[in-house]
């Protein structure tokens, strides 16, 4: 604790952090359970959620993960089901 900064400004500012660890880490996790994705795009999205704090992972979730509605009717290798 550094003595010049308020307990609550420190316990804030930790809780900020640990908030947008966690985040990134499920983002991370969402990126990894996606198998669709290939090549560049791929390490594109994962350098996104890594370097970029809090922008990155919600920009994943709100544009990079695929949606449930264009999932539906394929099977695990992302090909039509019969």
């Amino acid at each position: 604790m550094n003595p010049l900064v308020p307990t609550f400004a420190d316990g804030a500012v930790t809780a900020v952090a640990l908030a947008a660890t966690i985040f990134t880490l499920v983002a991370l996790v969402s990126w990894l359970r996606n198998s669709r994705m290939l090549g560049l795009h791929q390490f594109g999205w994962l350098a996104a959620i890594v370097l970029v704090p809090i922008l990155g992972p919600a920009a994943w979730f709100a544009v990079g993960r695929p949606s449930q509605v264009a999932t539906a009717g394929l099977d695990s290798e992302g090909k039509p089901a019969n």
